[in-house]
């Protein structure tokens, strides 16, 4: 009889999946084919969107840059820590230390850590991208549109002003530099591919830009099948926050949305997401809402990590809607621009405050209304007594 050794006997523990999250800045959400756009060309995203699952109720977690940024790697609203406004060059402000971020933690799980692209949380030394959790960054401390523009690698800059149209190109050249070594260490990896496109200022037209990201998908997926790994992979696709509708052609589209950047209505807070995982995420259009900051709990979830429990977690994990058994926990959420409470959506409805203290709120039924155009405060006060009230028990609780 044939001996069985002690190797063959034993249970074999599942791989952990790579984690890819790949963030736009400023992509619209009418800026891609399968989002309805009929200029630009986005085969490799639109492919990405029929393999995955393609959401139409998806939020930034910030009207601009910086906020949603740091939400989305806390899994916290930014006005729980105070950081609400996009950074300029040497603000002296940043991602406070008392954070945990989303790299950090996946650290703690085997993860090898990347941030390929803008970091945009501070470009002083103490809040530099390796001391938050990320084992190597190529990319910008801050935005393409403040000077100087520093490319760095790890702690050592490598430009003093890297040149605009190189940008994208550079970024994914070093995460798939990353991709191939982390296959050959066979250890699982954790990559933020952080565009700064197509944010202005651009060198080219905005579709060119938009089509450049979507030229990177490409060769994203392409350095995953050389390396044999993208059954073992996901990648989560998604924007920061809503175009800048005023910058004419230079900037990007809403859809049938309303408003843009900078602002609380759909257009600016509403941007493209998919998710995908080969065998693993249901393919299909889902309609659910979900938020920017619930990557951060989902992550963590397929990665095998708990969740820290030394704050509050605003984020909600995913992975029963991603795989189709069941939906994300609550459909409650809430819109600042900077630390002023502006929006909150509840279900299918959502109360907008007026700019003007002295004017009416305005409240719409989003899924008959995603535009905005209908004001059905009058029609409905318990619905908007009932969201204020939501509004403001959500302010108490961040005391």
């Amino acid at each position: 009889m044939p001996s069985i050794s002690r190797a063959q006997n034993e249970p074999t523990t599942p791989q952990k999946p790579n984690l890819i999250l790949i963030l736009c800045d400023d992509l619209g959400y009418g800026d891609l084919a399968c989002y309805g756009n009929t200029k630009i060309k986005t085969p490799n995203i639109d492919r990405l969107a029929t393999e995955g699952v393609r959401f139409t109720d998806f939020y930034a977690a910030g009207a601009q840059c910086t906020p949603s940024r740091a939400g989305m790697l806390t899994g916290r609203y930014p006005i729980r820590f105070g950081l609400t406004f996009s950074l300029m060059t040497s603000a002296g402000a940043g991602i406070p230390d008392s954070e945990i971020l989303l790299p950090q933690l996946l650290r703690k799980q085997g993860y090898a850590t990347m941030l390929a692209g803008k970091w945009h949380l501070g470009d002083q030394p103490r809040f530099h991208p390796l001391k938050h959790g990320f084992d190597h960054f190529v990319g910008l401390l801050r935005g393409h549109d403040t000077d100087p523009r520093e490319l760095w690698h790890d702690n050592q800059i490598l430009e003093k002003v890297a040149p605009l149209d190189t940008l994208t190109t550079r970024y994914t050249a070093a995460a798939t530099d990353f991709i191939a070594a982390q296959a050959r260490k066979k250890q699982p990896f954790f990559l933020m591919l952080a565009h700064t496109y197509p944010h202005t200022p651009l060198t080219g037209t905005y579709a060119q830009a938009v089509e450049e990201i979507d030229a990177s998908l490409a060769r994203i997926r392409a350095a995953l099948k050389q390396a044999a790994i993208d059954d073992n992979t996901v990648i989560f696709f998604s924007s920061d926050n809503g175009p800048s509708v005023d910058k004419g052609e230079q900037g990007g589209s809403t859809g049938p949305l309303r408003a843009g950047k900078f602002s609380t209505y759909e257009g600016g807070a509403r941007v493209p997401a998919i998710a995908w995982r080969p065998a693993r995420f249901k393919p299909r259009t889902e309609s659910h809402p979900a938020i920017l900051l619930d990557v951060f709990p989902t992550f963590l979830k397929l990665a095998g990590a708990p969740l820290p429990n030394t704050k509050p977690i605003d984020g909600k994990d995913l992975t029963p809607l991603l795989t189709g058994a069941g939906q994300r926990d609550g459909d409650d959420f809430y819109f600042y621009l900077q630390d002023q409470l502006q929006a909150h959506r509840s279900g299918d409805w959502k109360l907008k405050l007026p700019d003007k203290p002295a004017d009416p709120p305005e409240l719409f039924n989003l899924p008959q209304d995603p535009g905005e155009s209908t004001n059905l405060a009058n029609d409905h006060p318990d619905i908007v007594q009932r969201l204020q009230q939501n509004m403001r028990a959500f302010k108490n609780s961040l005391n």
